[in-house]
């Protein structure tokens, strides 16, 4: 589409396309300077409001772009003389002998700015499409890398050589979205008086740099106004046409040198660019643009600037969109293009700005959150790596990227939310805070989850989430944050762990009449005590081989898989209930898990945890991969020689149930109960 074709439909255009953000930008800067080079532009900030919200009627330009001067071949993409869009015509005369491929115009496909060396994908005779070559010229033009071009000396002089960084290139530009094509050039024109001289090519106009003399890779010039700004020539390019077969214009060769050189813009020519600090907002290869969104609401709070982008759409009554593109690169070696959207609404921009600070600043407090919990299983895991292998073995726990990635679609919901306006702000901000806090615990879960199955991997996973949840509950977290932490349920287990517990205990079937449970089973057992059924418990605490005990107990159990574990709890309750046995509720019946009962025993220097030798012993208990009959029996000696209460005895059976299940439910409930007993983690596990 050529740009008269453009301006003649640009209100029933929906968006303009392109191969790359950068070509976006590239293509929008010369339509805006088509504009003011037609005379087709505000003149005042209030005649700039009027066109925005009357609709002002562009196709003006295009009616302006069929006269002089613009009638007599100025865009003829191929003119020997005056060649359009930055082109050098002085190349002509080398481009037979010296043309190269279109790889280096590309600038995604260049892979280094550094052009002596022999590259030879930049001699690649794969034809490039018209289209795509004038996106890519474009983009050339304002996204330009320093560094050498693959030219000679001999062609225009030394400093043809060197071409200058592009003025788009180490900044973030911003680029108002409006409703169509026309509505964005309306809103992202700037309001002068004088538009300044439009640089059709190389060689008409204004007199252009020179490449010999001492000053020539050192002078620059500054700008007369948006249509110069917007067209600047910031490379020397010329392009060779070929016909393919079909009939399509394509370029087949090409030779690129430096361009022109402009001083420092002034504020005046910086009308889209947010600060951060005070220095133009930068893309980062480790901070994604909506981490620094803020700066963008930011650029439109009052202040002693003059009129820019940011202030005006601040006096609309409607949303806009706001584009941010920016080019990522290692010295002259390009490396992505980065760009998102972000929602602008005059009259909720104060709202916009604190959710844009406060959601970026939650992410990196729940990252950092989550960078001391790893820290904590990284130092159980690995306590005594080198100081050179901390950070990373810290890698290894720690789920930065992952969680980053996913807070990004979070924080864009509360931003359109707050835009929309339908929902309190103060709801939305604390559903956002509760999908970081989800998001924080799945993913430090997820990680955690990797490590082998081990008694250190199970301390270092209870540990972890335990100090997580210190972290989002202390004093210094922010106020939604805490709310979140401290109101959010914990996850459920996955449905498949549901569906194992639940067929283990019975439970969740109520179409059929009521099968044993572990209450009933329990209440079983507490009957042999007080009817001194010695006969009974005899056969279950010796563990003979006596069908009537082991079927007897065994058909409590709701599952044909669960049997074994009935079994053994029976065994265990009449080895606690050997010799006189206690008849206190509490004892018949008992309480807690064995990881509660087991952080109880110990010695008066430490229990639980401090006590190593009871430390061992949950080890053998939770480290078994099959019912561990042998330790837990040491378990409940242990409690019966100290007078201890015993574990749940209906709960334990539960938790037998599901012993060999891969998510390991029951070992990580009982080392929650055994290392962190009142933490939220272990509470939330609990219910």
């Amino acid at each position: 589409m050529t740009p008269l074709e453009f301006f003649e439909q640009a209100e029933d255009l929906p968006a303009l396309a392109y191969n790359s953000p950068g070509a976006g930008v590239a293509q929008w800067q010369l339509l805006l300077g088509l504009c003011y080079a037609t005379g087709i532009h505000p003149r005042n900030p209030g005649e700039w409001e009027r066109w925005v919200n009357d609709g002002h009627d562009l196709s003006e330009v295009a009616r302006r772009l069929r006269e002089p001067p613009f009638d007599d071949g100025r865009f003829r993409l191929f003119d020997p003389e005056r060649p359009p869009f930055g082109q050098n015509a002085l190349l002509r005369k080398h481009l037979h002998e010296h043309g190269y491929g279109t790889a280096q115009l590309v600038m995604e496909r260049t892979a280094d700015g550094a052009q002596l060396a022999d590259h030879v994908h930049l001699h690649d005779p794969e034809p490039l499409p018209l289209g795509a070559a004038v996106q890519a010229m474009l983009t050339q033009h304002h996204y330009g890398l320093g560094g050498r071009v693959r030219a000679k000396t001999d062609w225009l002089g030394k400093a043809f050589t060197y071409g200058a960084v592009g003025r788009l290139t180490s900044r973030v530009h911003t680029l108002a979205l409006g409703k169509n094509c026309a509505d964005t050039l309306r809103l992202n024109l700037q309001p002068t008086t004088e538009p300044g001289t439009f640089n059709y090519s190389w060689t008409d106009g204004k007199t252009r740099r020179t490449f010999t003399g001492d000053a020539a890779d050192k002078a620059g010039r500054g700008v007369d106004g948006p249509a110069d700004l917007y067209s600047v020539l910031g490379r020397s390019i010329l392009l060779q046409p070929a016909v393919t077969d079909q009939g399509d214009i394509v370029v087949t060769k090409m030779l690129m040198g430096a361009g022109e050189l402009l001083r420092e813009l002034g504020q005046k020519w910086l009308q889209d660019v947010p600060l951060d600090g005070k220095r133009p907002l930068a893309p980062s290869a480790t901070r994604a643009l909506w981490h620094q969104s803020h700066a963008l609401y930011a650029a439109a709070l009052p202040n002693t600037k003059d009129s820019d982008l940011f202030s005006r759409l601040l006096t609309l009554d409607r949303p806009v969109q706001l584009w941010t593109v920016g080019l990522l690169a290692d010295q002259r070696k390009p490396l992505d293009w980065v760009s998102d959207t972000f929602p602008f609404h005059g009259a909720l921009h104060l709202p916009l700005l604190r959710a844009a600070t406060d959601g970026a600043a939650w992410a990196t407090f729940v990252d950092k959150a989550l960078q001391r919990a790893a820290v904590t299983a990284r130092d159980l895991i690995y306590p005594n790596a080198r100081p050179e292998d901390r950070p990373r073995l810290l890698r290894r726990f720690h789920p930065g990227g992952d969680v980053w990635a996913q807070f990004e679609e979070p924080f864009h919901t509360l931003l359109a939310a707050i835009a929309d306006a339908t929902v309190p702000e103060a709801e939305l901000r604390a559903a956002y805070a509760a999908r970081l806090v989800g998001v924080a615990r799945s993913a430090l879960t997820s990680r955690l989850r990797m490590l082998p199955r081990s008694p250190a991997a199970r301390q270092a996973r209870v540990l972890a989430a335990a100090r997580l949840e210190r972290e989002l509950t202390a004093r210094t977290t922010p106020p939604e944050l805490k709310d979140a932490a401290m109101t959010l349920p914990f996850p459920p287990p996955a449905p498949a762990v549901l569906a194992s517990t639940a067929a283990a205990t019975g439970a969740g079937d109520t179409s059929e009449p009521p099968r044993p449970s572990p209450q009933m089973f329990a209440h079983w057992l507490a009957g042999l005590v007080r009817t001194a059924d010695q006969g009974m418990l005899g056969m279950l605490r010796r563990r003979v081989d006596d069908r009537e005990a082991r079927m007897v107990a065994a058909d409590f159990a709701p599952t044909r898989e669960a049997r074994p574990a009935y079994n053994l709890t029976a065994h265990l309750f009449a080895r606690y209930h050997q010799g006189l046995p206690w008849r206190e509720p509490v004892r018949l019946y008992g309480s807690g898990d064995v990881g509660t009962v087991l952080r109880g025993l110990g010695t008066p220097a430490g229990r639980g945890p401090k006590d190593p030798g009871i430390k061992r012993l949950f080890d053998r208990v939770t480290g078994a991969h099959e019912l561990p009959v042998t330790a837990l029996q040491s378990v409940i000696d242990r409690l019966r020689t100290d007078g201890r209460f015993p574990p749940s005895w209906s709960q334990l059976a539960r938790d037998l149930s599901v012993w060999d299940h891969p998510e390991e439910i029951t070992q990580d409930l009982w080392a929650e109960s055994f290392y962190t007993p009142n933490s939220r983690a272990r509470q939330g596990a609990a219910t």
